[in-house]
């Protein structure tokens, strides 16, 4: 589901250029965002760790993206992309933030599946205050590498195979490849290995 203003691959990103995406939302009147669903990729009952990284910035934000986790839980959170910082808006899920590089922060959501269906929402503009959601808030944020992950804890991104090359945005487990469209978001589950932050 894809309901965004704008959206680009045109960001550096850890595997190079061009592999980060740029969302913007310009509705001051709707949420918007993009979403990836789909099904038989977890198992109720189940421990995941959903991340993603979310691009640095300077200064005091104009707008703060956020991201929200459904699987028979709905978390989300907001992002504070200078100082790195996370407010959790709705329970559900256990948030961390850490400091991946010079240009990223990587954002993490530990929940257990009540379903074997999965949903990662990524909105570029949430919060237009960092603290509170507003349908107001307008502007752009830039997210790389998202993944789902069997386990309570993020670890080593890792590429399923050669193939899968980081040329659009394939949302809910990775921003690797896209087959037909950028908006079409392609399941990769992994289980835990190298630990990132350990």
């Amino acid at each position: 589901v894809t309901n965004i203003d704008g959206i680009a691959q045109n960001a550096t990103g850890p595997l190079g250029a061009n592999t980060a995406w740029t969302l913007t939302d310009s509705n001051a009147g709707a949420y918007r965002y993009i979403q990836a669903g789909f099904s038989s990729v977890v198992s109720s009952g189940s421990t995941y760790t959903d991340w993603i990284l979310v691009g640095k910035t300077t200064g005091t934000p104009g707008n703060f993206p956020g991201i929200e986790i459904q699987s028979s839980i709905d978390s989300s959170a907001i992002i504070q992309t200078t100082t790195g910082t996370i407010t959790q808006l709705s329970a559900g899920a256990t948030w961390a933030i850490y400091d991946y590089s010079q240009d990223f922060w990587l954002v993490a959501a530990t929940y257990v599946a009540g379903l074997t269906a999965s949903n990662i929402i990524l909105f570029p503009a949430l919060s237009s205050n960092g603290t509170t959601a507003s349908t107001a808030a307008t502007g752009s944020a830039v997210f790389s590498l998202a993944t789902t992950e069997a386990g309570s804890y993020p670890t080593s991104y890792v590429a399923t195979s050669a193939a899968l090359r980081p040329t659009a945005f394939t949302g809910h487990c990775s921003m690797q490849s896209v087959r037909s469209s950028p908006y079409r978001l392609k399941p990769t589950l992994l289980t835990n290995g190298i630990y990132i932050y350990g």
